[in-house]
């Protein structure tokens, strides 16, 4: 005679085989990392990011409890070079906050282009540093404007400044904008002429006059923008 098991085993059986499935799902799985971060835009899986431009980073905090410190920070993979550090209290907010926040680094025009690292980092309650990092290749992006560097130039009377740049656009030149700025006085002058508007390349040189500028030191900052609404630029400075 062939014996059979009871409901009642069969439904043991049955709870003991499903706690082992749901042991094999979660029990040997990584815990989830309490932070992340994404690269932002329209190219946000793209493993590149440009020099001279603005890396536009997403950082997300999935859970605030046990960290004291949170911070990002940009390396060179080879050890020697730019880097960049930014720092965030977590201190301020509620245990078990979540939260996302978008950081908007400016990339130097004039690091070496290579491998960086960017990572966010966070200290906890226990001495103990947990990350998020991804190498990242700094390169140049051909379709961005370029500014050469700024000539800049006071004149004996010191009424008359002279400006002076060479410019290459890709997606053409709309208009460019030159800011003077001082302890006590601030002007911008916007020049969009038949020289400029819509050209590829361009000579910008241009003379403002300064007369009633009173003595001091003084920056000079020249913004090109393109069709493209992109923004390069160039500084300089003077004395008067």
């Amino acid at each position: 005679m062939v014996q059979t098991k009871s409901n009642e085993h069969m439904k043991r059986d049955s709870i003991v085989f499903l706690a082992f499935l749901l042991f094999l799902l979660y029990g040997c799985s990584e815990p989830v990392p309490p932070i992340a971060w994404v690269k932002v835009g329209d190219n946000q899986d793209d493993d590149r990011f440009y020099v001279g431009q603005t890396l536009l980073l997403k950082g997300i905090v999935r859970d605030t409890t046990g960290l004291d410190v949170l911070w990002w920070h940009i390396r060179p993979v080879s050890g020697e070079g730019w880097t960049y550090v930014d720092t965030i209290d977590l201190r301020t907010f509620d245990k078990g906050d979540k939260f996302e926040w978008q950081q908007g680094v400016a990339i130097p025009d004039s690091i070496a282009l290579e491998e960086y690292q960017i990572s966010l980092s966070a200290r906890q309650h226990d001495g103990k540093v947990v990350q998020s990092a991804k190498n990242m290749m700094l390169v140049v992006d051909s379709t961005f404007p370029v500014i050469s560097e700024l000539e800049v130039g006071l004149n004996s009377a010191g009424n008359d400044l002279h400006l002076a740049t060479e410019i290459v656009a890709a997606k053409r030149i709309a208009h460019v904008v030159v800011e003077i700025s001082g302890t006590a006085w601030q002007q911008e002058y916007t020049f969009a002429g038949k020289k400029l508007q819509g050209e590829l390349t361009a000579h910008f040189h241009e003379h403002i006059k300064v007369a009633e500028l009173p003595s001091g030191e003084y920056k000079v900052k020249v913004y090109v923008h393109d069709q493209n609404d992109r923004t390069a630029i160039a500084e300089g400075g003077f004395s008067k």
